[in-house]
């Protein structure tokens, strides 16, 4: 007997593979096929296949078609974009298949979304993404992009694709494109699903609801103490032009008394680990790395976390997101950066990023051990929220 239903899950930056992972692996897969559509990023490339492509039954890369005002590039787009859409089209989806949005406004996912109007359509994103989508961009401060207005008057009608914004900061406009979609979400899914931190779980309304990042769901509670966790992990950052604010002599001071900190408290008892961001260079000249072991592979924290979850007693950082993943993922987790010699409007801004997260997160000494904040009561509480929400969804919803 052939499986009920199509699964399709689209992506396109790898971290999003670590909730697509924990959203398959809710689903019976006597049941459903799990398929994977790809919008390439280069990160992809350290991703290793053997490990992941074994998990779906699908796993499908496309090419990334992107905004641009290139007069070459814009035909190789429109040409990209009607290849992209015959390829999806020939998929063939089934009247009864779920498209689940984890990329949110990249071509793959506005193709796929505007070829199969009628399939039930699911988004799912982190609370910051959910929040700039709602983001009405104001006119004072944004700006809507020449590329944007081709892509919007031209190239989207003529494929029938939902339209979209490109606006950049009117002060600031060096920095990445603002991408939203015109209409606004509600008229585009059938239900969003909004990432928040550990321990939050509600339906907003009839099409909204809210629950922890679902990585946990992937992860075998018996295997939780197969291994004795002895890795503790710092994340390190781009620092070579200095840093909010602050020179890149001076951070690196700092940086090294937090090192030293963590070889004092740790180092008889645990092996300790430093990993450079994807886009460092040659920052870690400038740390005393004495007793840490570099890794340099390259792979992106969440799938990182996937692989050597059962290893790791604690996460630190100064200000990387790849503490808050750690605090998703169950393991004590830190920040340093109120340690630092940032200004207060640093500082409120970094608290902000990094969410709701409990106070012992947040480290402004490097004198006191850190308390170990979770627990396997965070741990199965965590899961249960996600079922729960995904239980109204699917099974509520979906399957009646």
């Amino acid at each position: 007997m052939g499986k009920d239903r199509n699964i399709w899950l689209i992506l396109d930056h790898p971290n999003q593979l670590a909730t697509a992972l924990g959203l398959a692996s809710y689903f019976d897969r006597k049941k459903y096929n799990l398929n994977l559509l790809i919008s390439y990023h280069q990160y992809w490339d350290k991703v290793p296949p053997e490990i992941y492509q074994k998990l779906f039954d699908k796993w499908v890369i496309f090419e990334r078609p992107d905004y641009t005002l290139h007069p070459f590039k814009i035909i190789k787009n429109f040409l990209l974009i009607s290849r992209t859409k015959k390829q999806v089209s020939g998929l063939k989806f089934d009247k009864n298949d779920i498209i689940i949005g984890l990329s949110i406004f990249h071509y793959l996912e506005n193709i796929t979304l505007s070829v199969y109007q009628s399939n039930v359509k699911i988004a799912v994103m982190p609370k910051a993404v959910f929040s700039e989508s709602i983001d009405p961009l104001d006119e004072k401060m944004y700006y809507e992009t020449l590329e944007g207005r081709i892509f919007n008057k031209v190239i989207e009608p003529f494929f029938s694709l939902y339209r979209t914004w490109c606006k950049k900061y009117r002060n600031n406009p060096n920095i990445y494109c603002r991408i939203r979609y015109r209409k606004p979400l509600y008229e585009i899914y059938d239900f969003i699903i909004i990432l928040e931190s550990v321990g939050e779980s509600k339906q907003i309304d009839r099409k909204t609801y809210s629950m922890p990042f679902p990585y946990l769901l992937h992860i075998n509670p018996a295997s939780k103490e197969s291994v004795k966790r002895k890795k503790v992990v710092f994340f390190g950052d781009i620092f070579k032009n200095g840093i909010y604010g602050v020179s890149a002599d001076v951070y690196a001071e700092y940086v090294n008394r937090c090192l030293e900190f963590l070889r004092n408290i740790y180092s008889k008892n645990y092996s300790l680990v430093y990993r450079p961001h994807p886009r460092e260079t040659d920052e870690i000249i400038c740390l005393n790395l004495d007793n840490f072991e570099v890794q340099r592979d390259g792979i992106l924290t969440e799938l990182y976390l996937f692989q050597h979850y059962q290893e790791i007693h604690a996460i630190f950082s100064v200000a990387s997101t790849s503490s808050r993943t750690g605090f998703f993922f169950n393991i004590p987790s830190f920040v340093f950066f109120k340690f630092f010699p940032f200004n207060e409007t640093v500082n409120d801004y970094l608290v902000n990023e990094a969410g709701d997260v409990p106070a012992a997160f947040f480290i402004d000494t490097v004198e006191t051990m850190p308390p170990t904040y979770v627990n396997d009561i965070d741990f199965n509480n965590n899961i249960r929220l996600c079922k729960s929400v995904l239980d109204e969804v699917f099974t509520t919803f979906i399957q009646s």
